[in-house]
């Protein structure tokens, strides 16, 4: 539902309820065994209002003070609960090229009932606060500053049921640092209960204190932004943006249960306690600051020309330590999250179009697109493990080099 409400000729209310229902189903064939679960993610319903508030500022409507406040669920994903789906085992070979062999690596499988699932869980949330100021400074021209603040709320996660830790200390030989760590006792019996993790909650896990663990994610930042539009054949609008991601949830793309966050489901937070070292920090993709300008121009002879310049802070990155003397399989965080940073980037996109006309309201654009015009090597990714045969920081995947892009368009 959406209205818009004229409290006078200064204030307007725009009120909005948004509501989120959803169900899915599980289904699988596990040697020639028939497994068909029907409904198993039955969260509760989402309700999402949003408010919006304008106030005109001046007499010639060229102020006016801005103000949202909405909540945005997560997209659901069969991630969420296919793994209560039984699995059939797949085995993993490595090839052993001094015997000239195959050898056997692993064998996994997920037996019925690994995974349970609250039946009475919640969809997670992003709660957006918004409150800017916009001046038209001219015939073309605008300003617009806005602040911004964000939250993310009923994570999802697995808790590990089964898992029996115990503490130990753990020196890493490369950098000589002593570590408070646990060991899991009975590795490999694993079982989960997949639903939003209260703190210190007691969902019957072996190890009590697994879940005495908060998940936060939240972002603050500022954007000023000036926009000229067109007229005279030309527009133009640049911004720049200075904000800062933190929290323990990070905001990278992880596959369920292997990494630290959980767009994709499950995190390792609550599977293995050593994750939740040094969790705490900056995220992953925060860009301190974000400069853009864009515009475009029409010249004589039908040509259109456009460009599009970016200057981003790097992201921040983590020192993994693999802790070889526990049975699991684990690493820590060296440092709190986020204590490392890429260097920052620049990259500049240009295009070139040229239409002819062809008569009866018919043309043809030709044009060229060319991206990142300076060929920057700028590093998007670096090592993060400490313990490997690569340098820690070193680059691993580099910005995408350049391009060059040629198309038409026929207009009809």
């Amino acid at each position: 539902m959406q209205d818009s409400w004229g409290i006078n000729d200064r204030v307007r209310l725009n009120l909005g309820l948004r509501a989120n229902y959803w169900r899915g189903a599980v289904e699988s064939d596990v040697n020639g065994v028939r497994f068909d679960q029907g409904s198993v993610f039955t969260p509760g319903l989402g309700i999402a209002p949003r408010i919006g508030l304008n106030v005109n500022l001046g007499d010639d409507n060229d102020s006016v003070l801005k103000a949202h406040w909405g909540r945005y669920f997560h997209q659901v994903i069969s991630l969420f609960y296919s793994r209560l789906a039984p699995e059939s085992n797949v085995t993993g070979y490595i090839w052993n090229a001094d015997d000239q062999v195959w050898e056997h690596d692993f064998t996994e499988g997920r037996g019925p009932g690994q995974w349970t699932i609250d039946d009475s869980l919640n969809v997670p949330y992003m709660d957006a606060l918004d409150v800017g100021w916009e001046k038209v400074l001219s015939r073309t021209v605008s300003l617009d500053i806005t602040a911004t603040y964000r939250t993310n709320d009923d994570f999802l996660d697995g808790v590990n049921l089964t898992g029996e830790f115990e503490p130990t200390r753990y020196t890493d030989p490369d950098s000589g640092r002593t570590f408070n760590v646990l060991n899991q006792t009975n590795e490999g019996e694993n079982r989960y209960y997949f639903t939003n993790v209260n703190h210190c909650q007691d969902y019957g896990q072996a190890y009590k204190e697994l879940t005495c663990f908060r998940k936060v994610r939240k972002y603050a930042g500022i954007t000023a932004s000036l926009a000229r539009r067109w007229r005279n054949n030309w527009q133009m609008q640049a911004s720049w943006n200075y904000g800062e991601a933190r929290g323990s949830d990070n905001n990278g793309w992880y596959e369920f249960l292997e990494g630290r966050g959980s767009q994709l489901g499950s995190s390792t937070f609550f599977s293995d306690p050593n994750h939740q070292i040094n969790a705490y920090g900056n995220l992953t993709i925060d860009p301190t600051h974000l400069i853009k300008v864009l515009g475009n121009a029409r010249l004589p002879g039908g040509v259109v020309v456009g460009g599009y310049l970016r200057y981003f802070s790097g992201n921040t990155y983590n020192q993994l330590i693999r802790v070889e003397d526990v049975d699991q399989t684990s690493d820590i965080y060296g440092h709190p999250a986020g204590s490392f940073r890429l260097d920052d980037g620049i990259s500049l996109d240009l295009r070139v179009e040229k239409e002819f006309n062809i008569g009866n309201d018919r043309s043809v654009g030709v044009g060229i697109d060319v991206f990142n015009v300076g060929n920057a090597d700028t590093v998007i990714e670096a090592e993060q493990t400490l313990n490997s045969d690569r340098p820690f920081g070193a680059p691993r995947r580099l910005i995408r080099g350049r391009v060059w892009r040629v198309g038409a368009r026929f207009h009809f």
